[in-house]
């Protein structure tokens, strides 16, 4: 188990191992920037790493405990199967974003407001409150085994 300070150490060198479990919330400034999540990472807490302006991917099974906050991070490309988030997963403006994996879950909203409107979503997924997608997303292709427990809305920034 890791620190938070020492984990955005090993993040910024690129360096923090698969199956990392941080002992705290986590707040990584955009002067700390990082390319990857690694698998298996879990946060008990929050983590916010929004304007981080090397984030390309998230990989698979990463668990937060709280809420998730990745706005901004232009360059996100791709998440990984199994993303649990305990509360709200905010990735707006990611406009790089294509794809999310599999299985993942998140307790409150998902907000995907500003990013691809091309963005693949997953065939099996979990949102607790609201899904909100991108303005020009094509709602016809919202896959039909994602359970929302709120509302489905496409909005530009909110």
């Amino acid at each position: 188990m890791f620190s938070p300070a020492y984990t955005r150490t090993l993040l910024g060198r690129g360096t923090l191992p698969n199956n990392s479990v941080v002992s705290s919330g986590l707040h990584v400034v955009s002067q700390i920037p990082f390319d990857e999540l690694p698998a298996g990472f879990h946060i008990m807490g929050p983590l916010n790493c929004s304007e981080n302006p090397g984030l390309q991917c998230v990989h698979n099974d990463v668990r937060i405990d709280g809420t998730l906050t990745l706005s901004h991070c232009r360059f996100l490309r791709s998440i990984g199967e199994n993303l649990y988030v305990e509360l709200d997963c905010d990735l707006t403006d990611c406009p790089s974003l294509l794809t999310i994996g599999d299985n993942f879950h998140v307790g409150g909203d998902l907000n995907l407001s500003d990013c691809n409107p091309a963005i693949q979503l997953p065939q099996v997924g979990f949102v607790g409150q609201d899904l909100i997608l991108p303005l020009a997303y094509d709602m016809a292709g919202l896959p039909a085994n994602i359970k929302i427990g709120g509302g489905t809305m496409v909005s530009d920034s909110v």
